[in-house]
């Protein structure tokens, strides 16, 4: 899906059981509770001009081990990615935990990088990132990294997380990742 002439709000289920789905807006991404994305594959969702606001409750899931990459040049605000794969989460503002409804990142490995602050102290509105991850990489440009894990965790290294991007004509291109330390 793309909206490239302005924002993009999912506002209802979207499936993609047996593949990849980007979903572009040159502006904003909104995602409404009732507005869940299960894919097959890998899940690419980028505000190439805003923030990605995921509402409390809704789910961004990959069925089998692909991978997901959030990215926005402003906040993005979670409620819960999650996948068997890996999971990049990159804002150019802040990472947001948008409520407590689910666990906000749920993967194998997670890269969590930030112009700002990954996350809030405990206590500071909806607080800390709530993670279940084996391997945590996290960046913070100007603030500080406010993560809760819920088993055993690994900060190190996390090897480049690549998803596909899928055009109009439903072409699939790399987008390669980075490692993070």
């Amino acid at each position: 899906l793309s909206a490239l002439g302005g924002d993009l709000a999912i506002n209802n289920t979207v499936t993609a059981t047996a593949g990849n789905a980007s979903l572009l807006a040159s502006g904003n991404v909104t995602q409404a509770a009732a507005g869940d994305v299960t894919v097959g594959g890998t899940l690419d969702v980028n505000a190439q001009g805003g923030n990605i606001t995921m509402t409390d409750g809704a789910v961004s899931s990959s069925t089998g081990s692909g991978n997901i990459r959030y990215l926005a040049t402003g906040d993005i605000s979670l409620a819960s990615l999650s996948t068997g794969g890996d999971v990049r989460v990159d804002a150019g503002g802040n990472i947001i935990d948008n409520g407590d409804t689910d666990v906000d990142v749920i993967a194998n490995n997670a890269q969590l990088v930030a112009g700002g602050s990954v996350g809030e102290p405990q206590g500071t509105n909806n607080g800390l990132i709530d993670t279940t991850v084996t391997t945590l990489a996290a960046s913070a440009g100007t603030g500080g990294v406010y993560v809760d894990n819920s088993t055993a965790l690994t900060l190190g290294n996390v090897a480049a997380i690549n998803v596909n991007r899928i055009d109009t004509a439903g072409a699939a291109t790399v987008q390669a990742g980075s490692a993070l330390a």
